[in-house]
């Protein structure tokens, strides 16, 4: 299970409209990784300490995107380090590498993102130039979106892989408060199967797109006969799309 945290009073006020959040959240959902939680929180040092400890502490893999730069509201790795109760200190790998990269132009600045929490590890990968941060369970990722998408798909690559997850749906002319009570009986009886319900439309025209997920595709497409069988009864179906892949997208 996969926690998100993305740090920065510019998404909190609006001024930055966030993107990485969704790359996130479609990546882990093709590839079969379930996320159990995403927070925005403040530049606040405590705040973003909180949000670790606790995040780290429920999930198996924690991601956090934001406050790596070289100015005063960059505090992320200042917070995981009194999360995880280390130090910050200059990171020699970290520092040799921006000197190697800078050379006589290396500024304080430059110096300050290699201060990083003792018990950061540095993972170097084959697809980006910089390396990967991880603190205990956690990833630290910037939160320039250009940067943040190659780094990100970096990371996926070395999370275990999941198993894929098989999706099938059905698009029926009813609203959900007249079927309500025949979901809830469905998903009793397939409890292991994730079945999702997202109404469309107002008075004549309300329809609902009904969706059963899961990494056993025979347990989905017995879900999906079950759903066939008693829509078809109510002769309220309008479409259907039998289990596939699950891939991401506007539509669930």
């Amino acid at each position: 299970m996969i926690s998100i945290l993305v740090i920065g009073n510019e998404l909190l006020s609006g001024q930055v409209h966030d993107v990485n959040i969704t790359h996130m959240l479609a990546q882990f959902g093709a590839s079969g990784h379930r996320v159990r939680e995403v927070r925005i929180v403040a530049d606040e040092v405590l705040t973003i300490s909180q949000a670790i400890r606790e995040l780290s502490a429920s999930s198996d893999w924690v991601v956090t995107s934001g406050g790596l730069g070289p100015t005063h509201d960059d505090v992320t790795m200042r917070a995981f380090a009194d999360a995880f109760d280390c130090s910050l200190t200059l990171h020699p790998g970290m520092e040799q590498r921006m000197r190697s990269f800078f050379a006589d132009k290396i500024t304080a600045g430059h110096l300050r993102m290699a201060m990083l929490p003792d018990q950061a590890q540095l993972i170097d990968t084959k697809t980006t130039s910089w390396p990967l941060i991880k603190v205990a369970n956690c990833f630290a990722l910037p939160g320039l979106p250009e940067l943040f998408v190659r780094k990100f798909d970096a990371l996926l690559k070395l999370l275990p892989t999941q198993p894929h997850i098989f999706i099938a749906s059905l698009d029926v002319k009813e609203p959900e408060s007249q079927f309500a009570a025949e979901l809830e009986m469905v998903q009793q009886e397939f409890s292991e199967i994730e079945i999702g319900s997202y109404p469309s439309g107002m008075g004549q025209d309300a329809w609902t797109k009904i969706t059963c997920k899961s990494p056993d595709i025979d347990k989905v497409k017995q879900c999906f006969e079950s759903l066939s069988a008693l829509f078809s009864k109510r002769n309220s179906i309008l479409s259907s799309s039998t289990a596939t892949r699950f891939r991401p997208g506007p539509n669930p």
